[in-house]
Order: C-alpha cells, then sequence, then structure tokens
C-alpha cells in the first residue's frame, strides 16, 4: 500500500519529516500486514470448521432428508448465499428433484421443482457432461432454459445461480444448487 500524507502549506516537510515518516512506514505496513493475514486465517478457519462439520454430517447420515438438512446447514455459512439446496437425481423418472430444506425457497415450490429430461435432449447432454452450470444470468442462461430451471429462478427471484455436480464413482447423482451470494456479487472461482 501507499502512505499519503498532504499539507496545506507549500514546502511544509522538512528532511527530518520525511525520515521520520520512513521509519513509521515500516511497522505501520507489519500491522497491515498482519491484519490481513488474520483476516485471511480467520475466513480459513470458518471454511475448515464448515468443512470438519460437514465430514462429521456425512459420518452421521442416517435418514436422508436429515443428512439434507444436516448438509445445507452445514454448507450455507461457508456459501453466504441466498438459495441453497440440493437437486437428485431420480433414476425411474430420469429426472432431477429439489430436496427438502431448501433454502430461500418454500417447500411447495420445491414440489414442483424438478427437470424430466429425455434421451438425446440438451438437457440429457448437458447432465452426461457432469460440468459446472455457472449462470450469471439464471432466467436467460441456456442450460437453466434447457433444464426449466430459467422458471424456476424467474418465480423465485434468482438472478445468478451455480449447479455444481455431484458425482460418486464417475456417476452423476444432482446438483448442489447456489444462487445470489447475499453480498450481491459474481460467483469467483473461490465460491466455485
Amino acid at each position: 500500500g501507499t502512505l499519503e500524507l498532504g499539507s496545506l502549506s507549500i514546502n511544509a516537510y522538512t528532511q527530518n519529516d520525511l525520515e521520520n515518516v520512513q521509519i513509521y512506514c515500516g511497522p505501520a505496513a507489519i500491522a497491515l500486514n498482519n491484519a490481513l493475514l488474520y483476516t485471511q486465517e480467520q475466513q480459513r478457519g470458518k471454511e475448515l470448521a464448515g468443512l470438519a462439520q460437514l465430514a462429521q454430517v456425512v459420518g452421521t447420515a442416517g435418514e436422508p432428508s436429515n443428512l439434507f438438512t444436516h448438509l445445507i446447514e452445514s454448507i450455507a455459512p461457508l456459501l453466504e448465499v441466498e438459495f441453497l439446496g440440493f437437486l437428485i437425481y431420480d433414476d425411474n423418472r430420469r429426472a432431477i428433484q429439489g430436496q427438502l430444506p431448501f433454502l430461500g425457497l418454500h417447500p411447495d415450490v420445491i414440489e414442483w421443482t424438478s427437470a424430466v429430461f429425455p434421451v438425446d435432449s440438451p438437457a440429457e447432454k448437458i447432465w452426461l457432461s457432469q460440468e459446472p452450470i455457472i449462470a450469471p444470468d439464471a432466467t436467460s442462461d441456456p442450460k437453466m432454459q434447457a433444464f426449466g430451471f430459467d422458471n424456476l429462478a424467474q418465480a423465485a427471484g434468482i438472478h445468478q445461480a451455480v449447479l455444481m455436480p455431484l458425482t460418486s464413482a464417475g456417476r452423476m447423482l444432482g446438483y448442489l444448487m447456489a444462487g445470489d451470494k447475499l453480498d450481491r456479487s459474481p460467483f469467483n472461482q473461490d465460491d466455485l
């Protein structure tokens, strides 16, 4: 950073003043650096605590509805988003279905949060790619439209969305959906 001094008078600073400023800059820079490192470590500690809690939840899973509740409770503080939930694949219906609880969405909305995708459809191609869906404009994103989630985004007021694939042994299980960061900034690589 830079330390800036100003004076309303011309030639107000002497050589002694400049030497004093140089002396103070070193400790100020160290203090500032320590404050920045502290902030980073606080964030890292928060992330690690969340991951530890997440690992504990998975280890004591039990009933699927309890698992989703505990996972959402563990993940929400890490992401700080308005919308967060799971979209899980149902082999029998060839569809992904929203699961309760879904942070930011009313339970009635989750009942119709579903996407059926026929063979060789654009949605199936997206599904088989196992790639994240990053939609800076969720209502007009082609991938969100392929699943029909653009309607959900519009109805719920979701502006930005990320759907991260949930895979196990190379098999897609569904997506973790996050929408609209609380600070309204776009999703960045750290968020992903």
